[in-house]
């Protein structure tokens, strides 16, 4: 099996042969990945409403680079749970 469907929370049959990680071990690393997600989605529809609203481009800036860093930290999760 491919250990890119390591994180996928359906069952043991899905893990790379020889892991460690249980099926709860899973589904944790699903759910901090779903609220990683989250949180970026709201970042991104916090930025889109903000731009709606003409901001001056100050807060525009801060709003751009908290939606970037939550993509990024979701992004990194999802990479280093794929790796496992």
């Amino acid at each position: 099996m491919s250990a890119a469907c390591s994180w996928w929370p359906v069952g043991h049959h899905l893990l790379p042969e020889g892991s460690t990680l249980t099926l709860e071990d899973q589904m944790q690393l699903q759910a901090n990945l779903d609220i990683a997600e989250r949180v970026a989605d709201r970042a991104d529809d916090i930025l889109t409403k903000a731009r709606a609203a003409n901001l001056d481009a100050q807060e525009l800036d801060h709003l751009r680079e908290k939606a970037a860093r939550a993509r990024m930290a979701y992004y990194d999760a999802l990479n280093a749970d794929l790796a496992l």
